[in-house]
């Protein structure tokens, strides 16, 4: 006896469908931009969640998230400032998805986190640096440069550890494809910096 078998239906006939949550009559290039869009909102998201949990953590602060162009701002404040000088001190958080975290102080301070092996850590340790610098906890200090230059930092301790935010740099390449070379981290720390103010 032989059994009988029922076609499947493949779904690509006029009388198919698409799968659930497929547009009808998309192409492979737009399934593949709506894949990449979506990965790109969940991973915000997932950024967006770890700075909200470090700044209740830390107590006392505010996290605004203003859209941009290519990606958002994580902006912290002090939910209370005590004066007009604590009202006016602020810091963001950025990212491009890839890696890469910048923390901008206000008073023209920066910092891009790359090395790391945590990211949810990494991104805690930037929300801290920014709490302790709205809280007033920062001090400015002069670090000499081997050429004997000086530059501007806030020095700030977490748990016994001094850690240090400099003030902007000059950049020399103007390239994200130069970046993408493997050219020096000044690049690099440059083009984050363009991003984030292209967002504002």
């Amino acid at each position: 006896m032989t059994a009988s078998r029922t076609p499947r239906s493949s779904g690509t006939g006029s009388g198919g469908s698409s799968p659930p949550g497929r547009p009808d009559g998309e192409t492979w290039k737009q399934r593949r931009a709506r894949a990449r869009e979506q990965a790109r909102r969940t991973y915000f998201h997932g950024v967006e969640a770890v700075v909200a949990e470090a700044a209740r953590a830390a107590g006392g602060l505010t996290v605004v998230v203003e859209p941009g162009e290519d990606h958002p701002r994580y902006v912290l404040r002090l939910t209370r400032p005590g004066d007009d000088h604590a009202a006016a001190r602020q810091a963001c958080i950025s990212t491009w998805g890839s890696g890469l975290f910048f923390l901008g102080l206000s008073g023209g301070f920066e910092h891009l986190e790359i090395e790391y092996d945590d990211e949810p850590e990494a991104l805690r340790l930037l929300v801290a640096l920014a709490a302790e610098h709205l809280h007033g906890r920062s001090r400015e200090v002069e670090e000499v440069l081997p050429s004997g230059a000086r530059k501007r930092c806030l020095e700030m301790t977490l748990d016994g550890e001094v850690h240090r935010v400099p003030e902007e740099q000059e950049a020399v390449f103007d390239s994200w494809q130069a970046a993408l070379l493997g050219l020096p981290r000044v690049v690099v720390v440059h083009l984050v910096r363009r991003a984030c103010r292209r967002s504002r």
